[in-house]
C-alpha cells in the first residue's frame, strides 16, 4: 500500500487514534490475518478533503505501522459502511467487497474507535442532508425569481 499524502499526518485532523493490529479477511480460508506481516499500528479516523477534489470533506481510516511507518490501511469511510463489533477487542468492517479488521490493544481503544467511526458516518449523513436541503433551497429561490 502506498504512503499516504493526505492530511492525516497532522494529529489535529484525527477524530480518534488508537493502537491496533490491522487485519485483512481471507474468505477462501475463512480467517483473519495480519496485514503486511502484522505489528502494532497507529490507526485513526481523520478528516480529509474529498478525493474528487470538489471541495467537500470526507473521512479516512488510516493506519501506519509503528516500527517502520509503513501505511498498512487506507479506507474511506462511507455512509453505507457496515461495522461489526465481533468482540470487545476485535472489530471489522466492510466497504464494497473489501473487509478490514482491527485487533485493539484494549476494550477502551475499541470503544473509542467505534465512537469515532460512528461520528464520521453521522457527519457524512448530515453533510449529505445539508447539501440536499441547500440545493433544494436554491432551486426554490431560482424558481421564485423565474416566475
Amino acid at each position: 500500500m502506498p504512503h499516504s499524502s493526505c492530511c492525516c499526518r497532522f494529529s489535529d485532523s484525527y477524530i480518534v487514534r488508537v493502537k491496533a493490529v490491522v487485519m485483512t479477511r481471507d474468505d477462501s480460508s475463512g480467517g483473519w490475518f495480519p496485514q503486511e506481516g502484522g505489528g502494532i499500528s497507529r490507526v485513526g479516523v481523520c478528516k480529509v478533503m474529498h478525493p474528487e477534489g470538489n471541495g467537500r470533506s470526507g473521512f479516512l481510516i488510516h493506519g501506519e505501522r509503528q516500527k517502520d511507518k509503513l501505511v498498512v490501511l487506507e479506507c474511506y469511510v462511507r455512509k453505507d459502511l457496515v461495522y461489526t463489533k465481533a468482540n470487545p477487542t476485535f472489530h471489522h468492517w466492510k466497504v464494497d467487497n473489501r473487509k478490514f479488521g482491527l485487533t485493539f490493544q484494549s476494550p477502551a481503544d475499541a470503544r473509542a474507535f467505534d465512537r469515532g467511526v460512528r461520528k464520521a458516518i453521522e457527519d457524512l449523513i448530515e453533510g449529505i442532508e445539508f447539501i440536499t436541503a441547500f440545493s433544494v433551497g436554491l432551486w426554490e429561490v431560482s424558481r421564485f425569481f423565474l416566475i
